[in-house]
């Protein structure tokens, strides 16, 4: 549990936006798990090399990705005042999500989960700009990882939202 004390907010959002945040973390988590339950059953029949496997364990792998970046984009924007503008928006929003605001918010990802989701965020990047690039290899790792990563996120993620609901409560 997160201690609210040390974080002496200079901004807080109303309570409503607050739980706002909380309950698009709890939805993107339910729907982050329903996909990697997809990729897990797909996964072990990868090595077939069948196409409509890949692409679809493929796009699995892509969503989660997007509903991983569609939370942290909420903490980032409601809870930071912080809009992505950059070209490399997407690194630098996992390197802000690993560091600690002062005075605002603890870290919302540890370091070990961000690094889990480079691999994930290049994979998503690749897919996104050359639609269906996916390779056996790289989707066989991805879609072997993916749910020790969700373990860790939805751990990092739950703790976040409960620190947000102590500052929904004050």
């Amino acid at each position: 549990m997160i201690e609210n004390s040390r974080f002496q907010r200079k901004y807080i959002p109303s309570s409503a936006v607050i739980g706002r945040v909380i309950e698009d973390i709890d939805d993107g988590l339910q729907e982050m798990s329903r996909n990697v339950q997809v990729i897990s059953a797909r996964k072990d029949i990868l090595p077939l090399e069948s196409m409509e496997v890949l692409f679809l364990v493929s796009s699995h792998l892509y969503d989660f990705y997007v509903l991983v970046e569609d939370c942290l984009l909420g903490i980032a924007k409601i809870i930071d005042k912080w809009v992505p503008s950059s070209l490399d928006w997407h690194q630098v929003l996992l390197w802000k999500m690993q560091e600690p605001l002062p005075e605002e918010r603890p870290p919302v990802l540890s370091p070990y989960t961000a690094s889990l989701l480079e691999d994930y965020l290049f994979f998503y990047l690749s897919f996104h700009r050359r639609c269906c690039s996916a390779s056996f290899p790289k989707v066989e790792k991805l879609s072997g990882q993916v749910e020790e990563l969700f373990r860790h996120l939805e751990n990092e993620l739950r703790t976040f939202s409960d620190f947000l609901k102590m500052i929904q409560r004050t």
